[in-house]
């Protein structure tokens, strides 16, 4: 479980946990010392219209690599 897919992975542990037989987890928030949390989570939103300018960065950095 990584990050903002936590909350998925400990919900569906606790939904059956019959099925589990280890847990990986990295950066998965579990806590409420939160409003910085909910702060990222709502700015989150956000990232999906950057995407287009991350992709086409990460292409021209490619190419330089090649």
């Amino acid at each position: 479980m990584l990050d903002y897919g936590g909350p998925v992975g400990f919900r569906m542990i606790l939904a059956h946990p019959e099925r589990a037989q280890a847990l990986i987890v990295q950066d998965a928030v579990a806590h409420n010392s939160v409003e910085i949390q909910s702060d990222l989570f709502y700015d989150y939103r956000t990232n999906v219209d950057a995407y287009p300018k991350w992709q086409a960065w990460m292409r021209e950095k490619n190419r330089a690599c090649w």
